[in-house]
């Protein structure tokens, strides 16, 4: 017997509502899914660009403080040279080892005679050495900082691991150090060491003071900041050389060298883009009292393929 309360229920009707409010379901969670990447993804970029400020501002700061110390280790040593200092001891090789005893930022202190003999030096293989005098003059393209020089060179490690170009000098360029990975796109391999030159006119005749540059104390500071992986700390001379890096990116060197040495002209500070589709974002800032910049280079295309591995685990997840 039927009564009006019976109900009249259609199985199949009830499978496609279940089945649309299901799809309708997944479809407003993916909306916001996708929605609250797409605002992450530029908050990121923002952040990118935030984090890439500061960290060129302070390190740049704590480069040219560390180098501001192999200018005092120079003015010191020559401020207590005359020409008797060759004869009672205090250039001797002993004196120059003290002089550098604790400090992590000059590997070497060496005295070149005019004829570029290494007289005496704070390591002792460097010990009767002849340098070349294009060595001993500096880079031409770098400015003269006062009465010092510089010089990007080819070494391992000191002056006596120089490695020796074609014609029988150190080499413009070097095999490629552990700290700055090779990348596809680079053809321009960077050096692997720097000197910094000073004069000294002993009895009218001109010695000079080299100290060879420990740059692998920045990239063992730069190590220690833990900076990720989508960002790469450089420190180059003013003429676009790499001097030391840390998280290598494949980028054209020869392209950051020349976009460098263009910005740098009229702003000691600023930013510019590079590569295929503004890909790297490169932020930059000169020393103002060493011929050295500071850059940093955040990889765009980097971190959107962390967005895109995190938006495929929403969706996987999702579904």
């Amino acid at each position: 017997m039927r009564t009006s309360l019976d109900l009249h229920i259609d199985p199949r009707r009830s499978r496609l509502t279940y089945v649309g409010l299901m799809v309708g379901a997944l479809l407003i969670i993916w909306s916001a899914c996708f929605a609250s990447l797409y605002f992450v993804r530029q908050n990121d970029r923002l952040n990118l660009e935030a984090r890439i400020k500061t960290d060129v501002l302070i390190l740049e700061e704590h480069a040219s403080r560390t180098l501001d110390t192999v200018a005092a280790r120079l003015d010191t040593l020559a401020s207590l040279s005359d020409p008797q200092a060759l004869n009672d001891g205090r250039l001797a090789s002993s004196a120059l080892r003290d002089l550098i005893l604790d400090d992590r930022i000059v590997r070497s202190m060496s005295l070149v005679g005019p004829d570029g003999r290494v007289l005496s030096s704070s390591t002792p293989a460097n010990e009767g050495m002849n340098l070349p005098a294009a060595l001993l003059q500096g880079d031409a393209d770098l400015p003269a900082m006062g009465d010092m020089r510089f010089k990007a060179v080819a070494l391992r490690r000191d002056l006596h691991d120089l490695v020796p170009s074609a014609a029988g000098g150190p080499a413009a360029a070097a095999p490629q150090a552990p700290s700055s990975k090779a990348s596809p796109a680079t053809n321009a391999v960077p050096p692997t060491g720097w000197l910094a030159i000073k004069d000294l006119n002993l009895g009218g005749r001109t010695y000079q003071l080299v100290a060879v540059v420990n740059l692998t104390l920045f990239e063992s500071l730069w190590a220690r900041v833990g900076n990720e992986d989508a960002t790469e700390l450089v420190l180059m001379d003013l003429a676009g050389r790499r001097l030391v890096s840390h998280h290598a990116v494949p980028k054209d060197e020869q392209a950051l060298r020349a976009a460098l040495r263009e910005a740098v002209g009229p702003a000691p500070a600023g930013r510019f883009d590079l590569g295929a589709g503004e890909r790297f974002q490169v932020h930059y800032r000169v020393s103002p009292r060493h011929p050295v910049a500071m850059v940093v280079i955040g990889d765009r295309q980097a971190l959107a393929t962390a967005h895109s591995s995190t938006l495929r685990n929403f969706a996987l997840a999702a579904l």
